[in-house]
């Protein structure tokens, strides 16, 4: 699985487009294990999120990545 990430410069100069791009990947990180594998992902961010808590962050993209079916099937007992 590869992961892209894209943030346009009418987001900011860029320390902000930067700090973006790292927000993303750490919000991505705990979420890597769930993501099913054959995928390329790439995400574009938009205005929202310089301004966006973390935790909305992560959330927005596990919405995403389930309603894209891309998680995997939780493991039955």
């Amino acid at each position: 699985m590869r992961v892209g990430f894209s943030v346009s410069k009418k987001i900011g100069n860029s320390v902000v487009r930067n700090r973006v791009k790292r927000r993303l990947r750490e919000a991505l990180t705990p979420l890597i294990p769930t993501i099913k594998e054959g995928y390329d992902l790439i995400f574009i961010a938009r205005d929202a999120v310089v301004n966006e808590k973390f935790t909305a962050i992560g959330a927005s993209m596990q919405y995403l990545l389930h309603k894209a079916n891309l998680l995997k099937e939780p493991e039955k007992k």
